[in-house]
């Protein structure tokens, strides 16, 4: 059954907008609807906030310590939003880091455990190092 509705005009202060309407969600019995509807550039920039709240929400859905953390009200959610970005970048360089670093290793690793450094300093008193790898069948041409 269709039932008419009336409509209600509501005043209030710019600060208080979104306790209000909080207020009448609770209500249960009034359908808020927008007196200007998103245009442009403000709707543009609404899909990109919810995008970037959506690739956060992911961010966060990943990492286990997320589910046993302590939820608070954040004054600025795009504050948030940015130290999340920022901590996730940071994340990802770390892991990028590692990834070279085990490369590296792995390329080393032939030439069993050693300092660089004493290399190095071997070099510095006119003791010169190189470590080339040589086909087995090519071991003969070296002099």
């Amino acid at each position: 059954m269709i039932i008419s509705m009336k409509k209600i005009h509501m005043i209030t202060q710019k600060k208080d907008i979104v306790p209000a309407l909080e207020s009448l969600r609770e209500l249960g019995s009034v359908h808020v609807e927008h007196q200007e509807l998103l245009k442009g550039y403000q709707l543009e920039e609404r899909r990109e906030e919810v995008g970037t709240l959506e690739g956060v929400i992911g961010i966060l859905q990943v990492g286990e310590a997320v589910k046993s953390a302590q939820q608070k009200e954040a004054s600025d959610w795009t504050e948030v939003v940015n130290t999340v970005l920022e901590l996730s970048a940071e994340s990802d360089r770390y892991r990028e880091n590692i990834a070279k670093r085990k490369i590296r290793i792995r390329q080393w690793e032939p030439w069993g455990d050693f300092n660089p450094k004493e290399i190095e300093e071997l070099s510095l008193r006119g003791i010169y190092i190189q470590l080339c790898v040589v086909p087995r069948n090519k071991k003969e041409d070296i002099r």
